[in-house]
C-alpha cells in the first residue's frame, strides 16, 4: 500500500487542531500547550514531543529521539526582547527580574498547567540561542530550496 501525504497550509495552529480533532487531516504538528487538552481527553493521540527531553506536563509522551528521530529537536519559544540601544543596566535589570519571576514556584506551576515550561538564561545565552536557532532554520530552508512566496 502506497502512502501519500499532502501538505495543508493553515492560518494558525487553532484551525489545524480543529481539523485534526474532526478527522479532516490524519496528522500534524502542533505545540503542546495548544493540543494537550485534546491529548488528555483522547481526542488526539500524541506520537512524540520534538524536544530533547520529555515534557513535565505530559511525561508519558516520548521524545522524537526515543522513537527514532534523534535529530528532530524543534521547540517553540518565547522571549523578552527590548529595542536596540536600550542601556545595558536596564537590560540587566529586566533579565534579572524576568528570570526571578519565571523561576518562582507559582509561575512554574502556572506554566505547567498550560503545558509550558519556563527555561531561563542570561542575556548572552539567550542571544546565542537565537543566533543558533536562526542558523539552524536558515540552513534547513536553504537546503530544502524553499523561498518566500511573496516576491
Amino acid at each position: 500500500m502506497k502512502s501519500t501525504f499532502a501538505d495543508v497550509a493553515y492560518k494558525g495552529g487553532g484551525p489545524a487542531i480543529v481539523d485534526q480533532v474532526a478527522g479532516h487531516v490524519d496528522a500534524g504538528f502542533s505545540t503542546l500547550p495548544s493540543s494537550v487538552s485534546f491529548i488528555k481527553n483522547g481526542k488526539l493521540r500524541a506520537l512524540m514531543v520534538t524536544d530533547a527531553k520529555r515534557s513535565p506536563a505530559a511525561p508519558e509522551i516520548p521524545t522524537a529521539g526515543e522513537v527514532g528521530f534523534p535529530e528532530m529537536v524543534l521547540i517553540t519559544w518565547n522571549g523578552v526582547l527590548a529595542p536596540s540601544g536600550t542601556p545595558a543596566p536596564i537590560l540587566e535589570r529586566l533579565n534579572k527580574d524576568v528570570v526571578a519571576v519565571m523561576n518562582t514556584p507559582e509561575m512554574k506551576e502556572r506554566m505547567l498547567l498550560h503545558a509550558a515550561e519556563a527555561r531561563t538564561n542570561s542575556r548572552d545565552e539567550f542571544a546565542k540561542f537565537i543566533r543558533d536557532d536562526l542558523a539552524k532554520w536558515t540552513k534547513l530552508i536553504r537546503s530544502a530550496g524553499l523561498r518566500s512566496g511573496g516576491s
